[in-house]
This record gives structure tokens, sequence and C-alpha cells, in this order.
């Protein structure tokens, strides 16, 4: 859902991931905060990150 061509399911798929408090998603995480190309969605990220 990470890479679905719909931004909305992917903000709620990182919503999602972030709510399960699951230490195996932080990498899935990382790779989206990392990509420069998209800069809204590695913002998102990176807020997430630092909020969980």
């Amino acid at each position: 859902m990470l890479r679905d061509p719909d931004r909305d399911v992917q903000k709620n798929a990182m919503f999602s991931l972030v709510n399960l408090r699951d230490e195996r998603a932080i990498p899935a995480l990382r790779e989206i905060a990392e990509n420069r190309a998209d800069r809204e969605m590695s913002m998102l990220a990176k807020q997430l990150l630092s909020s969980s």
C-alpha cells in the first residue's frame, strides 16, 4: 500500500504503520523519509518517525 498510485492510500498506510507501533515498520518509513524526489511524503514520514 505504500507504493499505491493513490497518495491518500499511501498516507493512510503510513499512519497505520505508525499506529501499529511495530518496529518492523520503521525501515519502510525511513526509506520514504530519505526519498527526496517526493518532498511531501518524505516530510510526512519524517514527522511520523519523530512522533513514534
